[in-house]
């Protein structure tokens, strides 16, 4: 898993050279390349990435964009900004950039950039990312954010925190192996994020998952729904009857 991240600015030869030594960099996974801050505030809002790479000049609207994205974003990403003028440096730490980078870009600041990255946002502390391909598009999706997974024939719906749902073409079965452990599979048709789940109803045979309606688990899946009992009942602050 690596850092993903969103890159806006205008196509041209600096971007040209940043986005050539982003892509040869272990760890780092474009979302996309955003041609100015409409489409990118667009592109951030929809895929919420890490980190986003971004053009800094006098006079160009970076202000609104940092507003916007402070307005409709829980968590916000690490700014990493781009410039050749260095007076910029006072407006990036001013907004809260993580990091200036110089242009031409240099392999060099790259690296050292990277570096602090690891210190501060380590990828072990990181929500894993998945990564639903269809043909030329790629979906990236913080595990943390999934609520549940359900089967619907060849497809698999991917239920989010924000009220999304995500299809993705291909089964259940082979997103299993994929995600972290605190995903169990419980149904032939589900595997729910064991992080949320707020109920274990045996009586029913059902869990409750946050305020969604109530999903089934089968008795052929009953040994880990024990399993999960046992460790949320570990894991609370009392239990009682």
């Amino acid at each position: 898993m690596g850092y993903t991240y969103v890159f806006v600015d205008q196509e041209g030869a600096d971007s040209t050279s940043a986005l050539e030594h982003l892509s040869q960099r272990e760890g780092l996974m474009e979302v996309a390349h955003a041609k100015d801050y409409e489409e990118g505030l667009e592109i951030i809002l929809e895929t919420q990435p890490d980190l986003i790479f971004v053009r800094m000049e006098q006079g160009a609207p970076l202000d609104n964009f940092i507003n916007q994205l402070h307005q409709f974003l829980i968590e916000m990403p690490l700014m990493i900004g781009l410039s050749r003028d260095t007076g910029m440096a006072y407006p990036a730490i001013k907004l809260g950039f993580f990091d200036l980078m110089h242009l031409p870009f240099r392999g060099v600041d790259l690296n050292k950039t990277l570096l602090r990255l690891q210190k501060s946002l380590p990828l072990s502390e990181k929500s894993p990312t998945l990564c639903l391909k269809t043909y030329s598009d790629f979906h990236y999706l913080k595990t943390d954010e999934i609520l549940y997974l359900k089967a619907d024939n060849n497809t698999t719906d991917f239920h989010m925190r924000n009220g999304k749902v995500i299809s993705a073409y291909k089964t259940l079965k082979s997103y299993e192996g994929a995600l972290p452990e605190n995903f169990i599979r419980v149904h032939q048709s589900y595997i729910i994020n064991s992080d949320y789940v707020s109920r274990i109803n045996y009586r029913k045979n059902q869990f409750s998952i946050r305020d969604r309606e109530p999903l089934p688990f089968s008795r052929s899946y009953k040994p880990r729904v024990d399993q999960l009992k046992e460790l949320l009942t570990k894991n609370a602050i009392r239990t009682m009857s």
